[in-house]
């Protein structure tokens, strides 16, 4: 008999102490850009385009119109850029544009029909994990904190999921791209 008083005294209890509604529950503190997103996020760019802030991994492919394997490389970065990193969330990439002028970047990209975001060589200096290129194209992977995953011709932009697959696989991180291709 004790245990049924027990019992409803608790459901009494219950019935009469005030459930937290669901506005007093602390809301979810936003989740701030990481340091390249961030970074990115304060730049002015050639085009209308603008790179995610949340990426996991960016691509910095240093590229101009001038440069002859560049004009061979573009086709095949859009096409790569439109087809799976565009709108992806996992890589974001961003051309750093060598040419004199924002006129010469816009036409460049305009001739590819290159439909990523791209910001002129000084725009560039203080992004986390860039550093300035010996020769062009070249590439620059980084992930959201600006740590190298790995940098070369331009050529292994082409080759992203392979490369982020690798790094993933030797830092034990889950495969954002399993199988690499």
């Amino acid at each position: 008999m004790n245990a049924k008083l027990i019992l409803a005294g608790l459901c009494a209890l219950a019935a009469f102490s005030p459930l937290p509604a669901v506005a007093d529950a602390p809301a979810a503190a936003p989740q701030a850009a990481a340091p390249v997103g961030q970074a990115l996020s304060q730049r002015t760019y050639v085009n209308e385009q603008r790179p995610s802030a949340g990426a996991k991994y960016y691509i910095y492919l240093c590229s101009a119109s001038w440069c002859g394997p560049c004009n061979k490389a573009m086709p095949h970065v859009a096409k790569v850029y439109d087809e799976e990193i565009s709108g992806g969330g996992i890589v974001e990439l961003v051309m750093v544009n060598f040419d004199r002028s924002e006129e010469d970047a816009r036409k460049f990209l305009a001739q590819y029909q290159a439909r990523f975001p791209a910001l002129m060589k000084p725009q560039a200096a203080q992004l986390p994990g860039y550093t300035q290129p010996y020769g062009i194209p070249h590439a620059i992977i980084v992930d959201a904190a600006g740590r190298l995953v790995k940098e070369g011709h331009g050529i292994i932009t082409l080759e992203y999921k392979k490369i982020i697959a690798e790094h993933e696989a030797q830092a034990g991180l889950p495969l954002s791209f399993p199988g690499g291709s």
